[in-house]
Parts: structure tokens; sequence; C-alpha cells
């Protein structure tokens, strides 16, 4: 997992704990499959999902939710995506620079 494990595990835990019916027993690992190892469902995940993006103020493109198989590639997609939103920042900090630079 490239986030901080902990830090993501405990965050990702907080929103399984607010499902209906989840069974908090369940050991989390990054290995551990949404459907068949904790037993989500479609619904459960978007829900997680949202409460992530909430967290982390990012959006999550809907064709990436469906990629979305353990709890790393949960990790992995929440990792490209602030990536991403970081070189967004930048790109604009930069042009913003730029457009300073040349008044």
């Amino acid at each position: 997992m490239n986030m901080e494990n902990t830090k993501f595990l405990k965050i990702l835990m907080r929103a399984l704990y607010k499902i209906d019916g989840f069974d908090t027993r369940i050991r989390i690992k990054p290995e551990s499959m949404l459907k068949q190892d904790l037993n989500l469902n479609d619904v459960d995940i978007t829900q997680i999902i949202m409460v992530l993006e909430q967290k982390y103020k990012i959006k999550i493109d809907d064709k990436d939710r469906h990629k979305v198989i353990t709890v790393n590639d949960l990790n992995n997609l929440f990792n490209v995506a602030l990536l991403q939103d970081m070189e967004q920042i930048m790109l604009r900090q930069k042009k913003l620079t730029h457009i300073l630079r040349t008044k």
C-alpha cells in the first residue's frame, strides 16, 4: 500500500463500521477482497468510496469504482486520484506564476 497504511486502514474501518450489519470482528488487511472477505455489496462499496472522497476531498470516476476488488485496490485508486489532484494544483500554480511574472 502506498498511502500511509495505518491511516488509510483506520479511515476505511470507520467507514466500514457505519455500514449496517458489517461484522466488526472481520480482520481487514490490504489483500482483503471487499465482496468475498468483507461481505460488502456494490452499495456498501459505493458508500465507502463516498466517505473516502469526502475525507480526501477528491472525486473518483465511476468507471474506476468497478475496478476495486481488494482493500489495496481501493488504496491504490485513492493514491492515483490524490496524485492527479496534486498535479492539477501544481499546473494551476505554474500557470498563475507565469501570468504574474508577465505583468
